[in-house]
């Protein structure tokens, strides 16, 4: 995928420069390296992706491909996600089962806010170095409700076998 290099200190990208760098500075999360540092490696997986992994339009990307929640987990960290690219734009669902899909440039090469903080959550969840966990009162929400579930189930299940 075509995405341009930015340089911060040039006329022409100096705005966007400073508008992906609000971006990523606004996700708090501690241990996340200095946006200057990652900038090379989020234009490099841009640049990486796929057409076969684009929906609707060569730059918006399915972000997450799941069908359906196996867990609390993936629940919370997929609406915790969504919540947070939410703020830079519409996150399209459809045809993504329950996850998502987000754009990646502005269609002419300039790299996206939700590009920038998908790649935040991304080394949130897969670094071994970070808590998978997005949002920590979100996911013990969920997780209470998914066992609350799963007990209440069992329950009726063992009433139902008697």
């Amino acid at each position: 995928m075509y995405v341009h290099w930015i340089r911060k200190d040039t006329a022409e990208d100096a705005d966007l420069y400073e508008e992906l760098r609000d971006a990523w500075d606004g996700i708090d999360y501690a241990g996340l390296p200095s946006f200057d540092d990652v900038l090379p490696d989020i234009l490099e997986w841009v640049r990486g992706i796929r057409v076969a992994d684009t929906v609707f339009n060569d730059y918006t990307y399915r972000a997450s491909r799941l069908l359906y929640f196996d867990n609390a987990l993936d629940e919370s960290n997929i609406e915790t996600a969504v919540r947070w690219l939410s703020d830079y734009g519409y996150v399209p669902r459809a045809f993504c089962g329950v996850g998502y899909a987000i754009e990646l440039t502005d269609g002419y090469g300039g790299l996206s806010d939700q590009a920038v903080v998908q790649y935040a959550i991304d080394m949130i969840i897969k670094d071994g170095r970070y808590y998978p966990v997005l949002d920590e009162s979100d996911y013990e929400r969920r997780e209470d409700a998914w066992l609350r579930d799963y007990f209440d189930g069992e329950v009726s299940d063992a009433l139902h076998c008697r």
